[in-house]
């Protein structure tokens, strides 16, 4: 049993193929074809023995063999051997004329190819005699091409705001990522985006080496392992309304991907302007300095004095420095920051909005003038679909502070965090406060101050959740 195992073994791995014709006359030819391996790497090449046998009792004239492959995987040839005759060959096959065949003998050929790329190298291999009435055909012999070099690379672009308006400040995330299963190498990532009304901000990490060609940012990423994440954050400003096309393409110069359907993105960022609106702000309140954030205050006001509602305000803060700059901005405008009232004010309407500063200690020179209120559509107040995972049993202190609810969480150490609310629990309607803030202790305290970073003062039955986003690559 052992020997029928091992035979029966040997000749599948060796892809065998011996077919006969068989005229009047019990005149037969036959037809022996085997591969040098039914597996191979991409970068080694194949041999194919080719036996042509004339069984018959008479010699054989006018006998030609010819190899045709499949334009699946393309192939180059190599080299060849044969006892007689010449050869000749075309893109995809490759023919040899024998001649005349003494009867009761065997012609022996060798080829060698070399594939180009990776699947099922399907190899037919056809004969032709007077003798035979008949054809010698093989049927087809398959080896799979692999090989142990490969890589699967994908790109993924993410972050773009639903709207963003002019001169907006976008940042969004290029993740390059590798399903292996060998590191990828020489990894070239290019991002396209117009530069016909976008303009190029800043590229993070700032010392990651790129070349602007036209309109493409080309990175050198170097090798990215298996199940391995190379990450980028490219900021952008769009000067112009208008939706702009965004692109991205990754790939190695030296590797064969695996599945080229992931290595390119595309995406659209629709840009607009703001709403007319007659808007108005004031100083309500002076500084103080909270001991909680550790940041210095100051409360404003934000009035419609329009004749009609809008739909959202956003106040964009001017003539800041590094040491007192927005800690609670939700974005960056033209290079200034800017918080969002997430809700609709109604002609006359007003709200006293929270604004907080870092990482100053002692009041410092503010007027009115630094405030310039505009009208927006209403923001998307949702957290994100996916990649956000509830820490919601993490609470451990949830606490009223002169009036204000103190929220304190068990923390993953230098991971961004954000806290949704709810002031009905008969409705799903969860509301993300703004903005997510970075915790880098074990434990993190958030302080619900009302607008802009929820929509209205926290009410005594408000209800809060929190959320920690993704690890950043």
């Amino acid at each position: 049993m052992k020997f029928f195992s091992n035979f029966f073994r040997a000749m599948t791995l060796a892809l065998v193929l011996h077919l006969t014709t068989e005229r009047a006359g019990a005149q037969t030819n036959g037809l022996f074809a085997a591969p040098s391996s039914s597996s191979i790497d991409i970068s080694n090449s194949v041999t194919y023995t080719i036996d042509f046998t004339n069984d018959t009792t008479v010699d054989d004239n006018d006998v030609w063999v010819t190899n045709t492959f499949s334009g699946a995987v393309p192939v180059t040839f190599v080299t060849y051997s044969t006892t007689s005759g010449s050869v000749s060959n075309t893109t995809n096959s490759f023919t040899f004329f024998l001649g005349t065949v003494p009867f009761n003998t065997i012609e022996q050929m060798t080829l060698t190819v070399e594939p180009l790329a990776l699947g099922n190298l399907t190899d037919t291999i056809v004969a032709n005699s007077l003798i035979s009435t008949n054809t010698l055909q093989s049927t087809n012999v398959v080896i799979q091409v692999t090989t142990t070099n490969q890589s699967d690379l994908g790109v993924t672009m993410s972050g773009f705001p639903s709207i963003a308006y002019t001169n907006d400040w976008v940042t969004y995330d290029l993740d390059v990522t590798n399903a292996g299963p060998a590191a990828a190498t020489d990894v070239i990532l290019t991002n396209n985006f117009p530069t016909n009304g976008v303009e190029l901000i800043s590229v993070s990490p700032t010392n990651q080496i790129y070349q602007t060609v036209a309109s493409n940012l080309i990175f050198n990423l170097g090798t990215v392992p298996a199940g391995g994440v190379a990450n980028l954050q490219i900021t952008v400003m769009p000067t112009n309304a208008g939706v702009f096309a965004f692109s991205a393409f990754v790939g190695t110069t030296n590797q064969l991907d695996l599945d080229t359907n992931s290595s390119s993105f595309t995406t659209n960022l629709t840009v607009t302007n703001f709403i007319p609106a007659t808007l108005s702000t004031t100083l309500t309140s002076a500084q103080t300095f909270d001991r909680i954030t550790q940041r210095e205050e100051q409360i404003i006001t934000l009035m419609n004095t329009g004749a009609n509602p809008i739909p959202s305000g956003r106040v964009i803060v001017t003539g800041l420095t590094p040491t007192n700059w927005l800690a609670n901005a939700v974005g960056t405008n033209n290079g200034n920051p800017y918080v969002v009232y997430g809700t609709s004010l109604t002609n006359g309407g007003s709200v006293n909005l929270t604004l907080q500063f870092y990482p100053a200690y002692t009041p410092f020179t503010f007027t009115t003038s630094q405030l310039s209120p505009v009208a927006i559509y209403q923001p998307d107040m949702s957290l994100p679909a996916t990649g956000i995972s509830s820490s919601n049993i993490n609470i451990f202190i949830m606490t009223n502070v002169s009036g204000l609810h103190l929220i304190g969480f068990h923390a993953v150490t230098n991971r961004l965090y954000a806290i949704t609310y709810n002031d009905n629990l008969a409705t799903t309607n969860w509301l993300v406060a703004q903005p997510p803030f970075f915790v880098s202790a074990n434990e993190g305290f958030w302080v619900d101050y009302g607008p802009p970073e929820t929509i209205r003062n926290s009410p005594s039955g408000r209800m809060y959740r929190v959320y920690m986003y993704p690890q950043t690559p």
